[in-house]
C-alpha cells in the first residue's frame, strides 16, 4: 500500500552508514538499527517489507529520535533518545485538577495472509531531530522468525 504522494519524492540515503536496516532476520527481543543522521530533513517515510516465518507472523517496531548529533553532545544525565508517546487527556471537571496519561508506544504489524508483505509508514515529522534509530522484533510466532527490510526516505 504505497503512499502515492511520496512516489518520486523520496531522497534515499546512500551514504555509508546511512542505511537504517537493509534486511535482517528478526529476533524475539527488540534489536536496534541505526542510528542514521537526519538533520536538515523535515519528514521521514519508512517502507517495510516483512517476510513471515510462519502463519500468524507479526513484528513490532519503535522509531526513536535524538536532538543530539552525538551521545556526547547531551548534557550529563539527559535522555539522549526519545520515543513516540500516546496521550489521553483526563476528564474536565469544574473546580478540580485533571490527570492525563502519557505512555511510550510501539507499533505491531500482523501479516494479512501473504508470505511477503510491504507497507509504508509515514510521513513522520522529524523537524529538529539530528538522528533516528529503529527497534524491531518478531512478535507473532517468536519460534519462527521472519525477516524484515526497512527502506528509509527523507525530505
Amino acid at each position: 500500500m504505497s503512499n502515492p504522494s511520496w512516489q518520486g519524492n523520496l531522497t534515499h540515503l546512500v551514504e555509508p552508514g546511512q542505511v537504517l536496516r537493509a534486511s535482517a532476520i528478526l529476533t524475539a527481543i527488540f534489536a536496534t538499527a541505526g542510528p542514521i543522521f537526519c538533520s536538515g530533513f523535515s519528514e521521514v517515510m519508512v517502507t517495510f517489507t516483512y517476510t513471515r516465518g510462519a502463519v500468524n507472523g507479526a513484528f513490532d517496531w519503535r522509531l526513536e529520535g535524538s536532538i543530539y548529533g552525538l551521545d556526547a553532545d547531551a548534557p550529563a544525565g539527559a535522555n539522549v533518545w526519545g520515543t513516540e508517546a500516546l496521550y489521553a487527556s483526563g476528564g474536565l471537571v469544574i473546580g478540580a485538577q485533571t490527570q492525563s496519561r502519557v505512555q511510550t508506544e510501539y507499533e505491531t504489524y500482523q501479516e494479512e495472509g501473504a508470505a511477503v508483505e510491504s507497507f509504508d509508514y509515514g510521513p513522520i515529522d522529524i523537524s529538529g531531530l539530528d538522528r533516528l534509530r529503529l527497534f524491531v522484533r518478531e512478535s507473532g510466532v517468536p519460534g519462527a522468525l521472519g525477516t524484515l527490510q526497512a527502506q528509509v526516505g527523507m525530505r
